[in-house]
């Protein structure tokens, strides 16, 4: 008959060519599917410093960009509020992810430690909304 991943035994291995397809190869019943994508994303989190911000995107003509920011632990912005933030005039927070899912930011979200926003800043404002998030 016809052998499911199960038969295979406890310790099968899957090389995950489609990073879209990685849930689909554990709910198959691969205990550790391998991913290059998932491996080098992993890597570069591991260098990345806590507080690092990235720029995702420029807006040239409306002299604004899109960043994103890691909150790390002992940050002066956790425990607030986002509109308790002192943002800088132009800046705002757009999307956090929190546990690995992506939400809309409101006014009254609270800031959590290992908290990564999306945010829209004033062309080289990156170094005033750090400051204002994670304090260096």
């Amino acid at each position: 008959g016809t052998r499911g991943v199960a038969d295979l035994g406890p310790n099968v291995v899957a090389r995950v060519n489609d990073p879209k397809n990685y849930e689909l190869f554990r709910r198959a019943g691969v205990e550790n599917p391998v991913s290059s994508t998932h491996l080098l994303m992993a890597t570069i989190h591991q260098e990345v410093e806590p507080g690092d911000i990235f720029r995702l995107a420029s807006l040239r003509q409306s002299n604004l960009e899109i960043v994103e920011l890691f909150v790390p632990d002992g940050s002066p912005s956790v425990g607030l509020s986002v509109r308790d933030v002192p943002l800088t005039q132009g800046a705002m927070l757009l999307a956090a992810q929190r546990h690995g899912r992506w939400m809309r930011v409101d006014p009254t979200l609270e800031i959590r430690p290992g908290d990564v926003y999306v945010a829209l800043t004033p062309l080289g404002g990156e170094a005033a909304l750090r400051e204002a998030l994670v304090g260096r």
